[in-house]
């Protein structure tokens, strides 16, 4: 603390008033006092005057700096006094008549010799009394909107609107309006102006001359002063003060708005007025005084604790105006003397209010102490980043006044001051409190294109409350102080609670049908403290849906001819894949699978794939389905994991088995101990609390997790679909990888009605043209995919091709607006929905049924499904306001047991829920960021940490990151997700070197053909490393190649950045931010191959626009340069249309250089480098996104086993 602060730290807010002034005034004698200067029609502007010339520059119509005042005037106006009153004004006060003019570039205050003011008249006698008001307000907008010419003058107007007849004069009526420019006036000014209009008036309507001393300075003199007298050692000192205590402050203060931030701003705003009750005002008056601070500085600390819990930043900076008129020669000229102080605070560590308010305090004080160094001086020295979207340093303000003058006494007149809105907004933010006599009312100011009314309204609530709490409780920390209304936070509760169809507000329980009622449902309501309610065309209306594929058995039995999965020419009725799977079922008992035991499933999408799903429920086991075209390395580890003591696959996965320890069953090979059991039903094994399935996400740690899913929880996630969708599934698309669970929702969703699940082939899974006609020749009705995937189906579909369709669902990534109006413009009778939900919570855990009007704003991700509660919680697990964003916390019937081996990371992400009715509750905790709309939907904002969910594939830049750090060459390592072209979404790594490796070759994790392949296998670790270090194209290639000995696919970055070092915030922590768009391609300058012709010039062209890069060499591989499956498929489109013939998606994976392309559409072979893939292979390359959800990160529950699958007890909770 500074000297000054520390010794009136203790001193009474009346001490402190009277040592504040005399420092001012000693730091205003430590420079030269303000003299008259020689030329008098000309001078400088001062540094504020300047600011406000150059904005009016960059908007000349703007109105955000606008002064407006009104009188209500009753009884005889003596219209001659008036206007002589002005005049004299004006005579007397030169700023009143200067204008601004630019000589060279550079602006001059030019003042004209005699004042010329003419009033404005306008008669609304004629108007009732209701028209008048209106007619009044609409006046005083238009004139304060009314823009003023810098360059000519007049900078201050004066209207006098007439409300009684011109004959009336002994009891007439008349509104004086006066509006003036900032740049020649202030709220001090305000004061100065009525005082001496009330003497000139008075004396001019006597008849007597001026009372007023003639003026020893002017505003000009003040300006010519600060130019020169502003100087040397005072000014070094506050300059010195300013740059420590705002170095590192962060640039834009994020307070959640109503619309995005527009590119330049309109300044529109409006107000929000409110009035403190008497006994608040009077209780924060007593709490200032106990806290030995002033109203203000507490009024400040509550102010910033509100942009706190609404920002969720704890390092705020707020503009606050001082008057600047230490100097006793200034205090009675009109002018713009105002200064502005940025008040930067630290609310870090969530103290208790009242050691915050010390700290505000000690800022105040010291910023008072260095008040004399302008605004615009300290904006110049700082130079912060510059944008027309909103202001420097900050962007909200805080504005205390003492106001208890009163209205003018003007002869044989009453006035009254009239409210004033001037309907600007200079900043995005500004709450003004006014004390009259103790009482306190105040007004958020705030900006229309961010903010809408209603927001504001609630922020004056929350204020309130925050301020109520606040007296009575200052030593509670300012995280668990109070801050939503009681009727707000029953409202949340409401919202928490599960959506209906209907879209009517959220209800509390969901009544089940009496015949809907089994055991197996009651016990999910008993669990929940929610019950499901099931539509009659659904088979768990009459039948227990007790176990995840008891509906299936029950749809074999009941229409056992109706087929249950198609692809391609094969069919499987629901009787033939029954009876496979209750044989296959039974063999895999006799290998020892049972009640949570792990099986697991290396297959590709194929019936033998749903087979095996099937078979191992069936059995009573937990299936663990492992994506075929994973690295090797990847599969190994996640069999070594989960301790699967059984794998099934196919008989070309048997070349090279992972060294797992795993016994391997083999469809084709052991098909004949298979077909030896009987086809019937098994009878019923285990518990709804076993495991059902088994889904890995990436891992922040390096090593993906894996989320065990109960049958309680995959049962609740399909009853949820039953009740929630009105259209029965007949037949339904699965795009996405079973390895994902989002295939969950396809399988059991349709496999629960009796539809059909139809599994895309190779070739069609790719190519959104086929899949359209898949879609129409199987008459599929339901389809859930990601948008962008979704977005092509359109895009590429012939007409007519998805009439079939009743429901599109869209889910794993944000939906754009635009694909909204797009899908109801092709098919405008088919409804679309928008889920969310992470695998931790069982698939999903909310929907929102998309309209058109969701075009126009962001798509909801809606409302809770049945039995879930949503809760959107801050840091100290508080609900947040509407439409402040907070962490997503999901509870119900679907959060799962937790994640298997990791109790730690299980016990950090499921949490006990605060809120839950029944014993053992929990709330898992997303990692998503999202917050309540006005209308009760939530609106998905991101993530709170650095996870990535790219073309629906949730992704831990930390697996990456700790990946890249095992090369011996990297010693820190970065991965972020970037847009550098709008809609092309691409993974980029930041590696910095080592300079002096100390790694040897037998200390490497990896197979060392991983990493050396394109240096030769006879090169030395040295060799490899020096290669690495001083060639950046190689250093792709080789980390690339590494990554792909671990890391699936979709975790490859597309592009690897070579840094000296990694850039860092003040703090120490990686600045993201600040980290550099990669070159144009990663390719080598030196092999770079230019297009050849007008075929390769024009597949460069198509490849750049679609991968949002300038330059591409014809020899670069689509998918080593930021190329994947979804861009795959635009790429495809792209060619087709510009070469006018068909061009596959399978052709990109078997020709990805454009080399190999243009000879494909020439006609011609691929040359050698361009070998055709297998099928298996081609399925492996161009997985697409499949992990169907808007997930996120998870976390962990106390009560899971460190036993991963709770073998022995069946019954286990966990």
């Amino acid at each position: 603390m500074h000297d000054l602060a520390r010794r009136i730290a203790n001193a009474s807010s009346e001490q402190r008033a009277l040592l504040m002034a005399r420092l001012q005034k000693t730091g205003a004698a430590s420079v030269s006092r303000v003299q008259p200067r020689i030329a008098r029609d000309e001078a400088p502007l001062s540094h504020a005057q300047e600011r406000l010339w150059f904005l009016s520059q960059l908007e000349p119509d703007a109105a955000s700096y606008h002064i407006s005042a009104a009188l209500r005037l009753s009884g005889r106006l003596d219209h001659a006094a008036l206007e002589r009153a002005l005049n004299e004004l004006m005579r007397r006060h030169a700023v009143l008549r200067t204008c601004f003019v630019a000589v060279d570039g550079r602006p001059l205050q030019k003042i004209h010799p005699s004042p010329d003011l003419t009033i404005a008249r306008l008669d609304l006698s004629d108007l009732p009394e209701k028209q008048q008001d209106e007619e009044i307000r609409r006046r005083i907008a238009a004139d304060a909107r009314q823009p003023f010419d810098l360059a000519h003058g007049p900078l201050l107007r004066v209207s006098l609107l007439a409300l009684t007849p011109p004959s009336t004069t002994k009891h007439s009526a008349h509104v004086l309006l006066f509006t003036v420019h900032h740049i020649v006036f202030d709220g001090w000014s305000v004061g100065i102006l009525l005082d001496e209009f009330t003497a000139l008036y008075a004396a001019f309507h006597a008849g007597r001359p001026s009372p007023l001393a003639e003026l020893p300075l002017q505003y000009a003199d003040y300006a010519a002063w600060q130019r020169t007298g502003l100087q040397g050692e005072v000014f070094a000192k506050q300059m010195h003060y300013w740059r420590r205590q705002l170095a590192g402050a962060p640039p834009l203060l994020e307070l959640p708005t109503d619309r995005p931030r527009p590119a330049t701003r309109s300044r529109r705003g409006a107000a929000f007025r409110f009035t403190l009750a008497d006994e608040l005002s009077a209780s924060l008056y007593a709490l200032s005084r106990r806290e030995k601070a002033t109203v203000f500085m507490t009024l400040a600390a509550a102010f910033k604790t509100l942009l706190l819990r609404y920002s969720g930043q704890t390092d705020i900076s707020v503009g606050t105006p001082v008057a600047n008129r230490a100097r006793s020669e200034l205090e009675n000229l009109i002018g713009f003397f105002v200064n502005t102080l940025v008040l930067r605070t630290d609310l870090a560590g969530n103290p208790p209010f009242s050691e915050l308010l010390a700290r505000e305090r000690r800022v105040c004080l010291e910023a008072q102490a260095h008040q004399d160094l302008p605004f615009e001086k300290l904006v110049e020295a700082l130079q912060p980043e510059r944008r027309l979207n909103h202001s420097p340093l900050f962007q909200v303000m805080f504005v205390f006044t003492q106001d208890d003058r009163q209205a003018p006494v003007l002869p044989e007149l009453r006035a009254e001051r009239l409210d004033v809105d001037t309907h600007a907004a200079p900043f995005d933010l500004t709450l003004l409190v006014t004390a009259q006599q103790r009482a306190l009312s105040a007004e958020f100011e705030y900006d229309l294109d961010l903010f809408e009314p209603d927001r504001i309204a609630r922020m004056a609530d929350h204020f309130q409350t925050l301020l109520r709490g606040i007296a009575v409780q200052q030593q509670t920390p300012i995280g668990d102080l109070p801050l939503l209304t009681d009727a707000e936070r029953r409202v949340l509760m409401e919202c928490a609670g599960s959506a209906r169809r209907d879209g009517a507000m959220a209800v509390a329980a969901l009544p089940l049908k009496a015949q809907a009622v089994t055991p197996e449902l009651r016990l999910l309501e008993n669990h929940s403290g929610d019950a499901l309610r099931l539509p009659p065309h659904s088979i768990g209306a009459k039948t227990a849906v007790f176990r995840l594929h008891t509906a299936f058995e029950t749809w074999a039995a009941r229409t056992p001819d109706a087929i249950a999965l198609v692809q391609g020419g094969r069919r499987y009725s629901y009787r033939e894949l029954n009876a496979q799977a209750n044989r296959l079922a039974r063999e895999l008992q006799r290998r020892g699978a049972g009640p949570d035991v792990p099986v697991a499933l290396c297959l590709e999408r194929s019936p033998e794939l749903a087979l095996g799903i099937l078979a191992v429920l069936k059995a009573g086991a937990a299936y663990v389905p492992i994506d075929p075209g994973y690295p090797q390395a990847r599969i190994a580890a996640t069999l070594a994991d989960c301790g699967a003591p059984l794998w099934i696959t196919r008989q070309r996965r048997l070349a090279a088995p992972p060294d797992s320890g795993a016994r391997v069953l083999c469809l084709e090979r052991d098909a004949p101990a298979i077909a030896r059991h009987s086809p019937e039903n098994l009878a019923g094994c285990g518990h709804d609390l076993n495991a059902a399935y088994l889904i890995y996400t990436s891992g922040s740690t390096g090593a993906p997790k894996g989320v065990v899913v109960s049958h309680r929880n995959a049962v609740h996630s399909t009853l949820a679909r039953l009740d929630y969708y009105e259209q029965p599934v007949a037949g339904f698309l699965v795009p996405s990888s079973f390895a994902f669970d989002s295939s969950v929702a396809g399988i059991f969703w349709s496999w629960s009605q009796g539809g059909t699940l139809c599994l895309p082939g190779a070739d069609e899974h790719q190519d959104p043209a086929l899949l359209a006609g898949l879609i129409e020749r199987e008459r599929l009705t339901h389809v859930l995919c990601l948008p962008s995937l979704y977005a092509l189906l359109l895009e590429r579909a012939g007409h007519g091709r998805l009439d079939g369709l009743r429901t599109v669902i869209l889910a794993g990534e944000a939906c754009p607006p635009a694909l909204v109006a797009e899908h109801y413009r092709r098919l405008p009778a088919v409804p679309l929905y928008n889920e969310y939900g992470p695998t931790e919570a069982s698939v999903w855990c909310s929907v929102h049924r998309c309209t058109p009007a969701d075009a126009a704003t962001a798509v909801p991700i809606g409302r809770p499904i049945a039995a879930t509660q949503l809760y959107l919680l801050d840091a100290r697990l508080h609900p947040v306001p509407i439409g402040v964003p907070g962490e997503l916390y999901v509870g119900g019937a679907g959060i799962t047991r937790g994640y298997l081996n990791q109790p730690r990371a299980t016990a950090e992400r499921y949490l006990p829920d605060p809120f839950g009715k029944g014993a053992g509750a929990r709330l898992y905790r997303t990692g998503d960021r999202a917050r309540y709309r006005a209308d009760g939907k939530l609106e998905f904002l991101g993530r709170v940490d650095q996870q990535i969910k790219l073309s629906g594939f949730r992704i831990e830049p930390g697996e990456i990151e700790s990946r890249l750090r095992s090369h011996p060459w990297v010693r820190e390592a970065a991965v972020i997700v970037r847009e550098d072209a709008p809609g092309v979404r691409r993974l980029v790594a930041y590696v910095v070197g080592e300079q002096e490796p100390s790694a040897t070759m037998e200390d490497l994790s990896f197979p060392r053909s991983a990493w050396e392949c394109s240096l030769g296998r006879s090169a030395s670790r040295n060799t490899l490393v020096s290669s690495v270090a001083n060639h950046p194209a190689q250093c792709s290639a080789t980390l690339r190649e590494f990554l792909k000995a671990a890391l699936p696919e979709h975790m490859i970055p597309a592009a690897f950045v070579v840094l000296d070092k990694l850039p860092l915030t003040p703090n120490g922590k990686l600045d993201r931010k600040a980290l550099p768009a990669p070159l144009p391609n990663s390719a080598d300058s030196a092999r770079h191959v230019a297009p050849r012709d007008a075929v390769e010039q024009k597949l460069a062209q198509i490849w750049g626009e679609v991968l949002g890069i300038e330059r591409v060499s014809v020899a670069d591989s689509f998918f080593e340069i930021g190329g994947y499956s979804l861009l795959a498929m635009r790429l495809a489109a792209g060619i087709e249309s510009a070469f006018q013939r068909p061009f596959p998606v399978r052709s990109v994976f078997l020709h990805p250089t454009i080399a190999a392309q243009a000879q494909c559409l020439l006609g011609q072979e691929a040359n050698g480098a361009d070998v055709a893939m297998s099928a298996a292979a081609l399925e492996a390359a161009a997985v697409l996104a499949p992990d169907i959800r808007i997930a996120t990160l998870s976390p962990g529950s106390a009560g899971v086993s460190p036993a991963p699958w709770g073998r022995g007890h069946p019954g286990r909770r966990a």
